[in-house]
């Protein structure tokens, strides 16, 4: 498998022509350690109180947990329901608007969510 091209996440130049040329690219430290370890911190909190979900597939009557497409745990990221991940969320609109800028996509909005995957699991 080729390796992915790397972009610098400030420069949202860069950024966009990653994706023009290759539709994929690394942004190695969009989030700085500490910020990435506050995350970390943060599922670990949701995986020892138990708020997290089985991920499914589809939307509406089609929705289905706890398939064998999915075998991850999730829950999602709200702006206000922590600090943490508030300033994600925040970094992630800020590239939006970016890349909405240079490449006219139209995104109107982000979402995250907390994911975490048991040994063995995957996302088929």
């Amino acid at each position: 498998m080729p390796s992915l091209p790397v972009a610098v996440p400030h420069d949202h130049a860069m950024l966009a022509a990653a994706l023009t040329a290759h539709g994929v690219c690394r942004l190695p430290g969009f989030q700085d350690l500490i910020a990435t370890q506050a995350l970390r911190l943060e599922l670990e909190g949701m995986q020892a109180t138990g708020s997290l979900r089985a991920a499914g597939t589809g939307q509406g009557t089609g929705h289905r947990a706890g398939n064998t497409t999915r075998g991850d745990s999730t829950q999602w990221m709200e702006a206000g329901c922590s600090n943490t991940a508030t300033a994600y969320l925040a970094a992630l609109h800020v590239l939006r608007i970016a890349l909405n800028r240079r490449l006219f996509l139209g995104m109107d909005e982000v979402e995250a969510h907390f994911a975490c995957y048991p040994i063995g699991a995957c996302y088929l």
